[in-house]
């Protein structure tokens, strides 16, 4: 490892670590709970990179090869409490929800505009109905209050509701909902780029950015923030249409399926303010 490398390397890992960080502490997770997780992490990934080669590893090489104390490695190898699986949230649900509504012919009227729908009653024609076809069940009740609360949808009066957006957002900050969806999507990136590192593949997934070179002036952030939300609207929409006509296609394999889709986002850099740690730390206990 070549002295340019590692500090490139170590550099890299502090600005991908730093955000993390502040959501684990803001979210109470202890730094030796953090050091927990990774060890189980690190022994995990050892166990799949052998399972790959159709080989079976001692505790003892995978202590080796991850670099984790071999006590903890047969720790971690008999208990499952660190590999459960949280109950999924009704996120995914209401998200198709809200696709159905803005894709589905029976719920919109002239020009594709989603309708406003009564509660019940007009048989195949009211949320109930909506919420009961689309194909992530979940219960109408809860997806009418949990729609309601996030806003994304409102009363019509008194027997109707109208959609105020296509797409769900989570409605509070490190809720089980916003934890999940920041789960996935940091997954998905993560994927992304493993893959479009990997020296075998060839191909490589659609990963792109676009910016000013010399940064933009502050003075036309909140137009350029504008500016990428509606560009930004209109690419997912064309897609979400895509998906839902190729819903309807007749398919020869269906029950073979891969979870893939787009995810866009706009970033801002943060300033790479130094920090003398030595300066702000005083000795004694």
């Amino acid at each position: 490892m070549t002295e340019s490398y590692r500090a490139q390397l170590v550099h890299t890992l502090r600005s991908v670590l730093r955000p993390l960080a502040r959501i684990l502490f803001r979210a109470g997770v202890r730094f030796d709970e953090f050091v927990e997780l990774l060890r189980g992490i690190y022994v995990e990934i050892t166990i799949r990179d052998a399972q790959e080669s159709a080989q079976k590893i001692s505790t003892g090489r995978i202590s080796i090869l991850s670099g984790v104390a071999k006590r903890d490695v047969e720790r971690l190898v008999t208990s499952d409490d660190w590999l459960r699986i949280p109950k999924p949230t009704d996120a995914a649900g209401l998200a198709a929800v809200l696709h159905r509504w803005h894709t589905d012919s029976a719920f919109l009227g002239p020009y594709g505009v989603p309708l406003e729908l009564p509660l019940t009653g007009q048989a195949g024609r009211n949320f109930t109905d909506l919420v009961s076809g689309s194909p992530i069940q979940i219960d109408p009740t809860s997806a009418y209050e949990q729609l309601l609360l996030a806003k994304m949808i409102a009363k019509s009066g008194d027997t109707h509701v109208k959609v105020l957006s296509r797409s769900y957002v989570m409605p509070e900050p490190l809720s089980p909902e916003m934890l999940e969806h920041f789960g996935s999507a940091m997954t998905n990136l993560a994927s992304t780029l493993n893959f479009n590192m990997t020296p075998a593949q060839r191909s490589k997934r659609l990963e792109r950015s676009v910016f000013p070179d010399d940064g933009l002036p502050d003075e036309l952030r909140a137009e350029f923030d504008q500016f990428v939300r509606d560009r930004a609207q209109e690419l997912i929409s064309d897609v979400d249409d895509w998906l839902a006509a190729a819903a309807r296609r007749t398919i020869q394999n269906p029950s073979q399926r891969t979870n893939t889709g787009v995810s866009v986002f706009q970033y801002v850099t943060p300033p790479d303010q130094r920090i003398d740690l030595g300066k702000h730390v005083i000795s004694g206990s």
